[in-house]
């Protein structure tokens, strides 16, 4: 079947506003994760960001990005493949109306975060899997753009039975600029 979501619109008291359905691309696999929104931001114009995934009837995840009026009708709607089992953990407005999403990749034995910059059109500028060879898995929870135009993310991690937490910066395009980490 192909998964409808639903995005409401609330007052600031919580009154509804506006509701609206929008039928996903892609099917529903029980043995995963459902698909569907996982973040969503507000754009600086006021439009709304959401970003998620679907899978296609061979299990493929594929990116689901979304922009959305204030008013939420779709100004436009991107589908990226980027394999399987894939997770968007953080979506980050940047002042020229593109976007940092960040996630994580569980499709190997191992996870690997990823980082990908959007214009304001949804067209992928670059996306970047980071590996860190210190680590087990890495798993990205959010990402800020700095006022120096880099990017800092922050996320969990294991190493051997330890686990922990990490600090990644990259510059403007993704490059890696130094990491920290730290064992519980």
């Amino acid at each position: 079947p192909t998964p409808d979501m639903m995005i409401f619109k609330m007052s600031a008291a919580g009154g509804l506003l506006k509701a609206k359905t929008y039928v996903l691309p892609g099917s529903v696999d029980i043995e995963s994760p459902y698909p569907g929104i996982r973040e969503m931001t507000m754009a600086q114009n006021g439009d709304l960001l959401a970003a998620g995934y679907v899978h296609d009837p061979q299990g493929t995840d594929h990116l689901l990005l979304l922009r959305l009026t204030p008013d939420l009708q779709l100004v436009w709607q991107k589908d990226i493949s980027m394999g399987n089992d894939i997770e968007v953990r953080d979506i980050f407005p940047l002042p020229d109306g593109g976007a940092i999403l960040v996630g994580n990749d569980n499709s190997e034995d191992i996870d690997f975060g990823w980082l990908m910059r959007v214009d304001a059109a949804g067209a992928v500028q670059w996306c970047h899997r980071i590996e860190n060879n210190l680590l087990y898995a890495s798993i990205f929870a959010a990402a800020r753009d700095l006022s120096s135009g880099d990017i800092c993310m922050v996320g969990g991690a294991t190493q051997g039975a330890g686990s922990g937490y990490y600090l990644l910066s990259t510059d403007q395009n993704g490059d890696a600029l130094w990491g920290r980490t730290w064992q519980l």
